[in-house]
């Protein structure tokens, strides 16, 4: 089970560049700033509240489709881990 867990948080950290994760995280943060000025606090939560429930339930959702990162499925590619 430990092994599974060391797999998933791999997967969580290194399943996309880090180019890619900076774009993503100036773009979220775009997104808030615009939010809190535009609409208030309660719009920033939530928008992070959803974001989290679309962000765990699409992590699951290819991890199911994938078979645990295994295979390949559309623009999911296969994650290979040391923990294997």
């Amino acid at each position: 089970m430990l092994n599974v867990l060391k797999r998933e948080w791999y997967v969580v950290r290194y399943g996309q560049t880090a180019r890619f994760r900076l774009i993503k995280w100036v773009i979220i943060f775009a997104l808030i700033y615009l939010l809190q000025n535009n609409f208030g606090w309660l719009a920033v939560k939530w928008f992070v509240g959803l974001g989290f429930i679309i962000g765990v339930g699409g992590h699951f959702y290819l991890r199911y489709k994938t078979q645990g990162w295994t295979k390949e499925w559309k623009f999911a590619k296969v994650v290979r881990t040391p923990y294997e």
